[in-house]
This record gives C-alpha cells, sequence and structure tokens, in this order.
C-alpha cells in the first residue's frame, strides 16, 4: 500500500495482512493439522508435516511464477500427474528458459528442488535484461525470502534484442567447403554473444535448425529470440556472395538484408562487416573498446584465416581423428601468422583435450597447451576462449584449482555467453573439489543455453553421481541410452550408478548389451570387472585386471581403472600404487575426480590417499 512519507512524498510498504489460516490435512481418511499458510501455496511436506523451509518457500515461489507468467495457478492434476500440460502453458507463456525454473521449483520431492533461491536468480538471469520482466520477478524472488509477496503481470515478447544465427547454407555444391559456413556462423556468434546488449543463443542451439523446410519464424519461437540472423554462400567467377539477412521474428518481416561480396582472402574483413551491420540495425550502439577488442580477433593474413576455420570445424566434432585434424589446422594458421591469439587457444584445446581423453601421452601436451595459451593472452588480453584453455590446462597439468579459477571467471566476464567455459568451470573445477551446489550453478547457464544438447544433459548427470544423487543421475541418463547407437559416456556412467544403488545384475546386462566402440572396450571392460567383483564373481575380475595391467605396462592409460578393480577387490595398496602412476602420467579423465568418486570411496581413510588427494591440492 501507499502511505504519505516526509514532504509529502509517497512510499511504499509492503505489510502482512495475516490471511493464512489453519489447514487441516487429509492423510489416510484422518484430518491432521499441517500449521498455517495458504493451501494453494503449500509444498507437499509442509502439508503433510507443517514443518517450513527454504524448499517449501521454494514451492510458492513456483506457484507465484506461474501465475504471474501464464495468469493462472497450476492445478493438482497438472502439479501431481500431468506435469507435461503444465510444461506446455509456461513454454508458450514464457519460453523453455522459464519452463523449466518453474518446473523444478514445484518439484513434489522437495530434494529435486533447486538447492538455494539464489539459483533460481542465477538461471533465469539474462546477460543484459531489457524488459520489465527480469527486475519484477528478482523483486519478487528478494520479496518473498523477506516474507512474501503477492502480485500478477503478464510476460510479454522476447526483446528484439535477443537473437540467433542460424547455419549458413552452402549452396557452392562442394561439400568440402562446409567448413565455410560453419566457421562464419560460429564467428558471427561469437561476435555478437560479445556485443553488450545483445542475448545470443548458443550456437548449438541454433546449429539444430537448418535445411530449406526451415520456418524461422517456428525456430525463432523455439528459441525464444526476438530476432534472426540467415543466410548462404556461394561461388562465382572466384567470389563468394554472402546473402545475409535480419527478421524480425513475431512478423516474419525482414527487417534488413544484404549480401555482401569478396574473396576467400577477405572472409574475415566480410564476417567483421555482417557481425557491425547486425549490431547496427539492431541499434547496438559499440563502444571504442568493444569494436577495438573484435577487430584484435581477426588476422590479417587470409591463408592463416582459413586454416583456423577448418580448424575450428574439426575441433567442434570432438573425435579422435577431428582433433588430430584440428590441430594440424591450427599449427597450419600460426605458421601464416604466428601472432594470431585465436589459433593458439585452440591448439591449446586439441591439445589438453587429446590428454584429457588419454588419446596421446599427456604430460608434453598440457605442458604445451598451458604455453600457448599463455602465448595467446599476451597477445590479446581480452580473449576470453584464451583465459578457458589457459583454465582447462592448468588444472589438468598442475591441478592449480586457484588459478584455473580466476581465468574461468575472467573468461565468463569478458564474455558470459561463452558455453564452454560455464561447463568446464562445472564439471573440471568445481566438481572434483566436492563443491555441486555452485556446479549446478553452472550447469544451469549450460542448460539454459543448450537443454537439449546429449553433454548438457550427461554433465548434469555427472555433478548428481559425483554428489551422491544416484537416483537423479540415473532419472537424466536412462533416456540417453536407448536407441541403436547410445551415448558410450552415459551408458559408463549410468552402469557405475547402478553399482552405488546395489542394481548391480542391472549393470551388467547393460555393460553386455549396449553397443560399445572399439576405443571404448577397455573402459567397458573396467566397469564390467567391478560389477563381478561386487557379485564375488573374483575369479572373473581378476582375469580382467590381469589383461588391462598388461596394457598398463605397454603405456596405455588405464592405471586408474585398475585402481578401481583393485578397490573393488579390496586390495587397497595396490589400488592406492596404481593411482599413483595415473597421478605421474596425468591421466586426467577420471584422475581429476579422486576426491569424490564413489568407487574409490574404501581408500579415503587410507594415509596414502591422503597423501595423493595432497599432492594434486585437493586437501
Amino acid at each position: 500500500m501507499l502511505v504519505s512519507g516526509t514532504l509529502g512524498h509517497l512510499r511504499a510498504v509492503i505489510t502482512d495482512f495475516g490471511l493464512a489460516t489453519n489447514v487441516l490435512h487429509r492423510e489416510g481418511g484422518l484430518l491432521e493439522y499441517a500449521g498455517q499458510g495458504t493451501p494453494e501455496f503449500m509444498a507437499p511436506e509442509q502439508m503433510k508435516t507443517a514443518e517450513v523451509t527454504a524448499l517449501a518457500d521454494e514451492y510458492a515461489l513456483g506457484i507465484i511464477l506461474c501465475d504471474m507468467l501464464t495468469g493462472s495457478r497450476p492445478t493438482r492434476d497438472e502439479l501431481v500427474t500431468n506435469r507435461t500440460h503444465l510444461q506446455a502453458r509456461l513454454a508458450k507463456a514464457a519460453g523453455l528458459r522459464w519452463s523449466r525454473a518453474v518446473l523444478r521449483c514445484l518439484e513434489q520431492d522437495p530434494l529435486a528442488r533447486f538447492e538455494k533461491l539464489d539459483d533460481i536468480v542465477l538461471t533465469l538471469k539474462p546477460q543484459q535484461p531489457r524488459s520489465w520482466r527480469w527486475p519484477a520477478i528478482a523483486a519478487a524472488i528478494a520479496l518473498l525470502i523477506a516474507g512474501g509477496l503477492w502480485y500478477h503481470s503478464r510476460p510479454g515478447p522476447p526483446p528484439a534484442t535477443s537473437l540467433a544465427v542460424l547455419p549458413l547454407a552452402n549452396h557452392t555444391g562442394d561439400p568440402n567447403l562446409d567448413y565455410l559456413g560453419a566457421g562464419i556462423t560460429e564467428a558471427l556468434t561469437d561476435d555478437l554473444s560479445n556485443m553488450p546488449g545483445l542475448q545470443v543463443a548458443a550456437g548449438s542451439v541454433a546449429g539444430r535448425f537448418h535445411g530449406p523446410e526451415l520456418d524461422p519464424r517456428s525456430a525463432g519461437g523455439q528459441m525464444h529470440v526476438g530476432s534472426l540472423v540467415t543466410g548462404s554462400f556461394q561461388s562465382s567467377n572466384g567470389k563468394l556472395q554472402i546473402p545475409i539477412e535480419l527478421l524480425d521474428v513475431r512478423s516474419g518481416k525482414q527487417i534488413w538484408g544484404q549480401t555482401y561480396q569478396g574473396t576467400t582472402s577477405k572472409l574475415a574483413e566480410i564476417q567483421h562487416e555482417i557481425a557491425t551491420d547486425v549490431a547496427y540495425h539492431l541499434k547496438i550502439q559499440l563502444g571504442a573498446e568493444t569494436a577495438a577488442r573484435l577487430k584484435r580477433h581477426y588476422t590479417t593474413n587470409p591463408a592463416a584465416y582459413d586454416a583456423y576455420l577448418k580448424g575450428r570445424f574439426q575441433l567442434a566434432k570432438r573425435t579422435p581423428d577431428g582433433l588430430r585434424e584440428a590441430t594440424a589446422n591450427f599449427e597450419q594458421a600460426l605458421t601464416f601468422d604466428p601472432h594470431y591469439a585465436p589459433a593458439l587457444a585452440g591448439l591449446a584445446d586439441c591439445d589438453s583435450l587429446l590428454a584429457f581423453y588419454g588419446l596421446e601421452p599427456s604430460i608434453a601436451l598440457l605442458k604445451n597447451a598451458l604455453r600457448t595459451s599463455q602465448e595467446a593472452l599476451q597477445l590479446d588480453s581480452t580473449l576470453s576462449e584464451a583465459y578457458t584453455s589457459r583454465a582447462f590446462a592448468r588444472t589438468l597439468l598442475n591441478f592449480d584449482w586457484e588459478g584455473a579459477e580466476a581465468d574461468y571467471k575472467r573468461a565468463i566476464e569478458l564474455n558470459p555467453n561463452y558455453v564452454q567455459a560455464h561447463t568446464w568451470y562445472a564439471l573440471v573445477l568445481l566438481t572434483p573439489q566436492g563443491r555441486e551446489s555452485e556446479a549446478r550453478a553452472q550447469m544451469n547457464y549450460v542448460q539454459v543455453a543448450d537443454p537439449e544438447s546429449p553433454l548438457t544433459l550427461m554433465g548434469t548427470a555427472m555433478i548428481e553421481h559425483y554428489s551422491g544423487r544416484t537416483a537423479k543421475s540415473i532419472r537424466l541418463l536412462e533416456p540417453q541410452i536407448r536407441g541403436s547407437d547410445p551415448f558410450e559416456p552415459a551408458v559408463e556412467l549410468l552402469s557405475e550408478n547402478y553399482l552405488q544403488e546395489r542394481k548391480t545384475k542391472r549393470a551388467i546386462d547393460l555393460l553386455r548389451s549396449a553397443p560399445v566402440a572399439p576405443e571404448a572396450g577397455d573402459s567397458r571392460e573396467a566397469i564390467l570387472a567391478i560389477a563381478y567383483a561386487y557379485t564375488g564373481q573374483t575369479a572373473k575380475a581378476a582375469e580382467t585386471l590381469q589383461r588391462l595391467l598388461e596394457k598398463v605396462q605397454a603405456g596405455r592409460p588405464l592405471a586408474f581403472q585398475t585402481a578401481e578393480i583393485y578397490t573393488a577387490l579390496g586390495n587397497h595398496q595396490r589400488a592406492i600404487e596404481m593411482l599413483q602412476i595415473a597421478f605421474n602420467q596425468r591421466e586426467s579423465n577420471q584422475l581429476l575426480f579422486l576426491r569424490v568418486d564413489p568407487l574409490l570411496a574404501p581408500l579415503r581413510g587410507e594415509q596414502s590417499f591422503q597423501a595423493l588427494l595432497q599432492q594434486m591440492n585437493l586437501q
């Protein structure tokens, strides 16, 4: 209400009208006292026990947000048995980001909700708020924490300054030039993400919308953006022609369009011109510092830029062959321009990932990754990718958690839309340290940016696995293993979850039946051996262990897996000896999770295990 203040001014006052009533809850035909409150806003556990926690407040907030966004509260049927209908209603009103957040607040199981109300704020917070909705709802959350507030409103359309860059279509007829379209699309997305006032959909999300049958209005609506950048490229008389359109999603009308022409040697300049023109027609003001930073990310050598685009195209595949080809492409770019900072950062990522996946001996690669990422930052101290690359290498090589965290934070500060920085920060730094609440907060951002990606779901499942919430991890992973070609990391992590839940037979059945790629055979065998040990089939486990030990002696990075088998067999001394080998050789893929790996829990009381944690700065 409004009351008079000093000097005749009005001031707003929030007051409690005392409208809560004594609530009776019917359980098994009996009426029980369920405390005081407004029944429609009371969490299920509050109705049963009359105990009010922050998680019950979160449930009430979910009811409020649903009413604000859709104009009506959720029905009991929507809350309990027909959540798909509620999800569709919320998504239609406000988009997937809001729908997912509200549904999580309204989980019947309080442990499935956000751990802290601050996590809701972080999940919903846009990079640059452009409408009334975010400040209003942020205020609602703060006031609910302080004591409660009720009000209604309706969401507006997505702001015009939210956009997605759809993949540029290759109309040259030459599939060998696909890298050009992918490279230009990624570079435009990165450039526009760095511009203040623009909310840009992740490239991995926008990349799913392509093809001649694409309806831009439908695509934009599904991504909940206000505008789209679309285009293609073709070759004529040795020149590239790149028609670009900027479309308004709601009306389907063109905001602006232009065809750019030039040779591949001018591609970097053309791309920069396109990004600048898009910003201009969206009325985004580029300061001198932003404009200068964007220009610094380009090379003046066309051959270097062409090789760099090829490298980014191959790196995005995340396959062994793709990583090795990307390495060659980035090295070629650097022969043409040794001072090309983005190529140095790309090369650092390739080296770190080759080491992380155990594809090549790790230490030399990680030293090179650390060196090249530092060189990139000496050339350009505003390059978010280089800070992320250095953070990754610092963690894998030196277990420099503090220095890596500073790098991740700086990368996100420079480019809040850089999904890889959020992902690696969550999974490679926060999760290994047991900081699961912070890891979830980072992955919540990734989920908002790319909710349907198997890698996003896998990352979230990893956090739940290592924090001991195996049931939730299982719920996330089981849909990922259906079909004829299941995602191998999902198969292995799901099997480990089954082992923790003492569903050993289910784990063995999955490991035996799911198709496996040749390069994943050793890892799959190791988990099977652990399952055999858990079921008393020690002879089978020992047989597999012996095969893996022979491969370790031949130089294969399998010491960590053998340590897990020794642990399952109860041989703690040999397990720790193998872990020390894994540490000395930097078998980084699983070694990072030494402190939180549930399969190694029996070793935690051993003094030598604690000493190893100390070597890794995890004490």
